[in-house]
């Protein structure tokens, strides 16, 4: 089997401590090469220590939030209500003026603080693919740049199903990021549908690829044959597949 440039990235980090050092034993194992940080939550501070403290700092991207957990900016803050909780809609072609500046204030403060805890993100990607849309990604590219930031997830374009208007529409994304000047994988995909592929003997996809995963998460898939996504990525079967991988992180690419 060819060995293939892979990107496997946790997301969430920092979303709990029980997620948090999932991730950090994730990492140990060398079952994920990249992570992306929660910048908003209460457990940010938590996830940035272990990072300093297992030696992956400089494979952290930005988990851009919109949807958990309280603001940074006082931009967003204004549009958050008495609640004063992050729930913004999606957006996938327009979004007003003040909803605009509004996410790029928050993408804007999320990026300030992980740079403030020492970290130079490596690259950006959203929480519940809240970002997927073009009038929240132009801001979000432009706070990204601000930011030195010049990396960004595609959307899903391996392994989903969906009909032609949704495929067009994730192609018509996937080029905006490139003709934006951002640099992004060949493709993207969720680790389980794609561990199942080449455990049956599919042919591993050309080019670099990004497999996003969840430790911690439960599996609601009986044919990964594990509960959580921890168990998997720890598993004698999962390292069976890292190696016909070449893992490297965001900054590689």
């Amino acid at each position: 089997m060819s060995v293939s440039r892979t990107i496997i990235n946790a997301d969430d980090f920092g979303i709990s401590p029980e997620v948090s050092r999932d991730i950090a034993r994730c990492f140990q194992a060398g079952s994920i090469s990249s992570t992306t940080i929660m910048a908003n939550l209460p457990h940010f501070e938590h996830a940035c220590g272990l990072a300093r403290k297992n030696g992956f700092s400089d494979r952290i991207g930005v988990h851009l939030n919109l949807t958990h957990g309280q603001p940074l900016s006082a931009t967003m803050k204004d549009l958050c209500g008495e609640t004063g909780q992050l729930s913004m809609p999606e957006r996938r072609f327009w979004a007003s003026p003040e909803l605009s500046r509004a996410v790029y204030a928050e993408v804007s403060a999320q990026l300030c603080r992980v740079r403030e805890a020492g970290i130079v993100p490596t690259h950006i990607d959203s929480h519940e693919h809240i970002i997927n849309g073009f009038p929240y990604t132009r801001a979000a590219l432009r706070a990204a740049r601000e930011a030195g930031v010049r990396r960004v997830r595609l959307t899903r374009n391996a392994f989903f199903s969906g009909s032609p208007l949704k495929r067009l529409f994730k192609w018509s994304y996937n080029q905006y990021l490139r003709v934006a000047g951002m640099r992004t994988t060949r493709y993207f995909t969720d680790v389980k549908p794609y561990f199942l592929h080449v455990g049956a003997g599919g042919k591993p996809l050309p080019g670099t690829l990004e497999l996003m995963c969840h430790p911690g998460a439960r599996i609601g898939n009986p044919e990964v044959g594990f509960p959580s996504e921890t168990e998997l990525l720890l598993s004698e079967g999962f390292g069976e597949f890292l190696k016909g991988l070449h893992l490297v992180s965001y900054s590689e690419v």
